[in-house]
């Protein structure tokens, strides 16, 4: 014999309903007040603050000295204040073929009052913009340069940044 239900049904009905329904009210309503981030679904953006290898150029700064120089640099990008952002640098220039430390002191030193720019281009090699590079000697404690060292900063949008190829194109005149 099955029961339909009946008085007993209808109470037993009622307590479930007062259970789940208000319970689930107030599960509603927690969930409801609870304030989070929206959330959507985009692609990570690649760490632009860290600093990234732009390559690096081996040439000879005097002509009528065959000794060469290794060029490279690093770039990292930074948001602004207020727009465009920041492009970090740093530029060193050493010895490719080190020689004896006084012979590479008076190169270095002799090179060092080089004007130098890099030009940063697109990976179709169309120039982005010309980077001045002011060096400051690197000397150790015998007092003998080492190496020369830029690190400065200029405003440039991520747009740009983005655009920067890992292939440097420094220039130089020597007087």
């Amino acid at each position: 014999m099955s029961d339909s239900g009946g008085i007993g049904g209808t109470i037993l009905g009622w307590v479930v309903l007062a259970m789940f329904g208000f319970a689930g009210y107030g599960v509603y309503m927690a969930v409801k007040s609870y304030t989070h981030p929206v959330i959507t679904a985009k692609a990570a953006l690649p760490d632009y603050s860290k600093s990234r290898f732009r390559g690096y150029q081996e040439f000879a700064p005097l002509p009528a000295n065959p000794r060469n120089v290794w060029f490279s640099m690093r770039t990292s990008w930074i948001p602004g204040d207020q727009k465009p952002g920041v492009l970090r640098y740093i530029v060193t220039l050493s010895m490719s073929r080190p020689t004896t430390t006084e012979a590479d002191s008076a190169f270095l030193s002799r090179i060092a009052s080089c004007t130098y720019s890099v030009d940063l281009v697109d990976k179709q090699g169309f120039k982005l913009t010309t980077i001045p590079i002011t060096f400051t000697r690197t000397i150790d404690s015998d007092g003998n340069v080492t190496g020369l060292t830029d690190s400065d900063l200029m405003p440039m949008s991520l747009e740009t940044y983005e655009l920067v190829s890992d292939s440097i194109s420094p220039t130089w005149k020597c007087f």
